[in-house]
C-alpha cells in the first residue's frame, strides 16, 4: 500500500488550522503520518498547535521562523513515506484528495516519475466554495510538446496542495528553494521538469484554497519574490539546447503587466518605492534585448509618470 505523508507549515495560524486537519484527518485514504512544523509562531499559537498535534496524534516540529518553503522542507525531511504532500494552514483538502492523486497514478505506473497534480476549488474565508479552477487545454504540463519556455510564459497553477509527488523526486532537486515567499511552486515544478521527471495530470477536483486577507500574495514579501523568480530564471546555467533570447522574452512578457499592476496599485509609500526599484530593475533587465528597447521604455515612462505616489516618493528622497 502507497504511504503519505502530510506536511503542514504552520505560523500564527490558529484562525484556520484545525479545518486544515480535520481535512487531513478525513481522507478516504488516510495518511501514513501528517506532520505539522511550527515556523516561529508566538507563543500563544505554538502553545495551541502543540495542543492540537497531541489531540490528533500528529508529529510535530519546531523550528526558528524561515518561510513556507524552509518548514516544507523540514517535514519532507523527517517524513517516512515513499509520497510527500503539502497542505497550506489555511486551506482544505476534499476528502477524496488522496484516493484520485494515487489512482492517477496507478492508471500510468510507468509514466508517473515524479509528480501527479489535479484541479483545485476556491473558496472565501467562510470556506463557502465560490468558483471551480478547470484547467484549460493550454495550461496542461503533461503534454509530450510541453517547453520551458511554456513553464515560464505562465503561472502553471499547480498548488502544492494538489499534487503529489515522489519523496526522492523532491529530495533529488533539492526541495524549495527557501529564498521564495511566493512562486516556490511554479520555482519547484520547473526545476523537477528540467531534471527530466514526468508531471501527470488528473482532471479532478481534490483541494480547497481559502482566499483572504492575509495571504502572502496581497504583501511587499510577493513583489520580492516575483523579482526573484525573474532574476533566477533569468540567469539560470541552462543547457546549450535552450535558446536565451527565448528564456528571456518569455519572463518579460509573463511579468510586464503584473510589474505595472504593482506600481499603479501601491496602497502605500512603502509599497511604491518596492514596486517602482523593482520596475526600475526589470527595465534594466530587459532592455538589452533586441527589439523590445522602444516598447520597454515606453512601458517604463507610463509607469512612472502615471502614478498617484510620484510626488510624495520624490518628496520623501530629497
Amino acid at each position: 500500500m502507497e504511504k503519505i505523508s502530510l506536511i503542514i507549515p504552520f505560523y500564527n495560524g490558529s484562525k484556520y488550522i484545525k479545518d486544515a486537519i480535520r481535512s487531513a484527518i478525513n481522507q478516504t485514504l488516510p495518511f501514513h503520518e501528517i506532520i505539522v512544523v511550527n515556523d516561529g509562531s508566538n507563543e500563544k499559537e505554538t502553545n495551541l498547535i502543540e495542543e492540537l498535534s497531541a489531540q490528533y496524534k500528529l508529529i510535530y516540529k519546531s523550528k526558528k521562523n524561515g518561510g513556507q518553503g524552509s518548514a516544507r522542507n523540514t517535514g519532507a525531511m523527517i517524513s517516512q513515506s515513499q509520497y510527500l504532500c503539502f497542505l497550506d494552514q489555511d486551506d482544505i483538502l476534499l476528502p477524496e484528495h488522496n484516493q484520485i492523486l494515487i489512482e492517477g497514478i496507478k492508471q500510468k505506473p510507468n509514466y508517473m516519475q515524479g509528480v501527479v497534480y489535479a484541479n483545485f476549488c476556491r473558496a472565501e474565508a467562510d470556506g463557502v466554495i465560490i468558483s471551480r479552477m478547470s484547467r484549460p487545454k493550454n495550461r496542461l504540463i503533461d503534454l509530450h510538446n510541453r517547453t520551458i519556455y511554456s513553464f515560464l510564459s505562465q503561472d502553471i497553477h499547480v498548488l502544492p496542495s494538489a499534487m503529489i509527488l515522489l519523496k526522492s523526486t523532491f529530495i533529488d532537486v533539492d526541495g524549495f528553494d527557501e529564498q521564495f515567499r511566493g512562486y516556490e511552486d511554479d520555482d519547484l515544478l520547473l526545476r523537477i521538469f528540467l531534471r527530466g521527471y514526468h508531471i501527470t495530470y488528473v482532471d479532478r477536483e481534490v483541494y480547497v484554497w481559502r482566499s483572504h486577507g492575509n495571504q502572502t500574495t496581497n504583501s511587499e514579501v510577493m513583489m520580492n519574490s516575483r523579482l526573484h523568480y525573474i532574476n533566477k530564471w533569468c540567469d539560470y546555467l541552462y543547457n546549450t539546447s535552450v535558446d536565451i533570447r527565448k528564456v528571456r522574452m518569455s519572463l518579460y512578457k509573463r511579468f510586464r503587466s503584473t510589474i505595472y499592476h504593482d506600481l499603479v496599485k501601491a496602497s502605500s509609500l512603502s509599497e511604491y518605492i518596492l514596486a517602482n526599484t523593482i520596475a526600475q530593475i526589470f527595465y534594466s533587465k530587459f532592455l538589452d534585448l533586441h527589439g523590445l528597447n522602444y516598447r520597454v521604455k515606453f512601458f517604463y515612462r507610463k509607469i512612472i509618470s502615471s502614478k498617484k505616489w510620484n510626488k510624495l516618493y520624490t518628496y520623501s528622497e530629497k
